[in-house]
C-alpha cells in the first residue's frame, strides 16, 4: 500500500502506514511494514524527495515504537510444549517470538525504551510534526542517542555556572594554555585505550612537558595493547622513567577472550621532566592494590591509586593536572590531600557527573 502513494502526499503516506502498523496482527507484520518503509525511504532519499523521505522515516519510528510496545507485552517465561525428555521448550518466550519475527533482541530493547519515554499519542504527534515540517526522523536507537545527547547538553547548561573554575570543559589541546609553563608538580591522567586515541597520548605528553616543573612527574594509564605504540611517541616530549601497576583486588576482572588472558592489572607509564625526580628522598610505591570503583564513570579508576602518586610526588601546595578528568578521580584525590588541581574533560555529560560527585 505504501508504494502506491504519490510523491508529495507525505502526510497521507504516514497516515496509511501508521494505520497499517496499528492494525497489524503480529510483530512479524509490524516488522515487515518497517522494512518496507525503510526500503522506500532510501528510494525517496535517492530521488531527493525529502518530504516522502520524512514520511517514511516517521513510519519507521512508529513501527519501532509498536515493536517495542508489543515486545514489552510479551511474557518472558511462558513455556511451550514439553519435548520427549519432559522438559518444556520455551517456544513462546519473548526471545523466541522476537527471533521468529526477525527482530534482534537488542533492537527490541531499544524500542522498549521509546515506550518508556513516549506515550502512543506523543510518538504520533512527534511523527506528524516531522512529516509536516519535512524533517527526517532518525531510527529508534539514533533517536534515543540524540535525545540523551540533548538531555546531557541541557543538564550541562544548568550546572555550567556552578562548575569549579579549575574544571575546564573541552579538549585539553585547545585549553591547556590556561596552565602557565613550569607550574605543575604532577600530571596524573587516564586517556582512552583504543588505537584511535593514540595521538592523544603524544599530545598529553607534549603538554605535560610544558606545564611540569623540572623533575616533575607524569603518570599515565595505558592499555596493554597500545603500550609499544604510545611509549616512543610520548618519549619524544618527556623522559620515560618507570612503569607501575594498578592491580585489581578481587571482583570481576577483564577477560580478554581474543588473547586468552585475564587482565589483573593496568599499566601506569611514569615519565619525568628532565629524566630525574626532583625529590628522590620520598619513596613511592609503583604498585597499588585496590578494589574496583565504577560508581561515577564507566572508565573510572580507584581514588587510592591517584592518592598514592599525588601524596608521593607532590609537595603541599603542588599543582596536580589531569587532561582526561572522566569521573573526577584525580580531582577527588587532590582535594582529599589538599592539593590544588586543574582538570580537563571534553564530555559534557561526564562534567555533569563530576559536578554531582563533588557536591556529595
Amino acid at each position: 500500500m505504501l508504494v502506491k502513494v504519490e510523491t508529495g502526499k507525505s502526510l497521507i503516506a504516514y497516515e496509511r502506514g501508521s494505520g497499517e502498523i496499528v492494525a497489524a496482527a503480529s510483530i512479524d507484520e509490524v516488522k515487515a511494514i518497517r522494512d518496507k518503509a525503510e526500503a522506500l525511504r532510501r528510494y525517496w532519499q535517492q530521488r531527493k524527495d525529502q518530504r516522502m523521505e520524512a514520511a517514511l522515516s516517521a513510519i519507521r519510528l512508529r513501527a519501532d515504537y509498536e515493536i517495542g510496545a508489543r515486545s514489552r507485552a510479551l511474557n518472558k517465561d511462558r513455556p511451550g510444549p514439553k519435548d520427549s525428555s519432559g522438559d518444556r521448550k520455551y517456544l513462546d518466550s519473548k526471545l523466541a517470538v522476537l527471533e521468529a519475527a526477525g527482530v534482534p533482541f537488542q533492537r527490541a530493547a531499544e524500542n522498549e525504551k521509546l515506550v518508556d519515554i513516549l506515550t502512543p499519542k506523543q510518538v504520533d504527534e512527534l511523527c506528524r510534526r516531522a512529516v509536516q515540517a519535512g524533517e527526517i526522523i532518525k531510527s529508534a536507537d539514533a533517536y534515543l542517542l540524540q535525545m540523551k545527547d540533548d538531555q546531557a547538553k541541557a543538564a550541562f547548561r544548568k550546572i555550567k555556572s556552578k562548575l569549579p573554575p579549575d574544571l575546564h570543559v573541552g579538549d585539553f589541546r585547545k585549553l591547556a594554555h590556561v596552565i602557565p609553563d613550569g607550574t605543575a608538580e604532577l600530571v596524573f591522567t587516564d586517556p582512552p585505550y583504543d588505537r584511535e586515541s593514540i595521538p592523544l597520548y603524544e599530545a598529553a605528553a607534549k603538554e605535560a612537558a610544558r606545564v611540569l616543573k623540572p623533575g616533575g612527574s607524569m603518570i599515565c594509564y595505558c592499555g596493554h595493547l597500545i603500550v609499544p605504540d604510545v611509549l616512543p611517541l610520548m618519549a619524544e616530549h618527556i623522559d620515560y622513567f618507570w612503569i607501575g601497576a594498578h592491580v585489581h583486588d578481587g571482583g570481576p576482572m577483564s577477560r580478554m577472550q581474543q588473547f586468552g588472558v585475564v587482565a589483573g592489572f593496568k599499566p601506569l607509564l611514569w615519565f619525568v621532566k628532565g629524566g630525574r625526580r626532583a625529590d628522590r628522598q620520598t619513596f613511592v610505591a609503583d604498585t597499588v592494590l585496590v578494589a574496583r570503583e565504577k560508581d561515577a564513570h564507566p572508565w573510572q579508576q580507584a581514588v587510592a591509586v591517584a592518592e598514592n602518586f599525588i601524596a608521593g610526588l607532590t609537595s603541599p601546595g603542588g599543582l596536580v593536572v589531569d587532561f582526561f578528568a572522566g569521573g573526577g578521580t584525580t580531582i577527588i584525590a587532590a582535594l582529599g590531600l589538599d592539593r590544588p588541581w586543574a582538570a580537563f574533560e571534553v564530555d559534557k555529560k561526564a562534567a555533569v557527573a563530576i559536578h554531582e560527585r563533588l557536591a556529595m
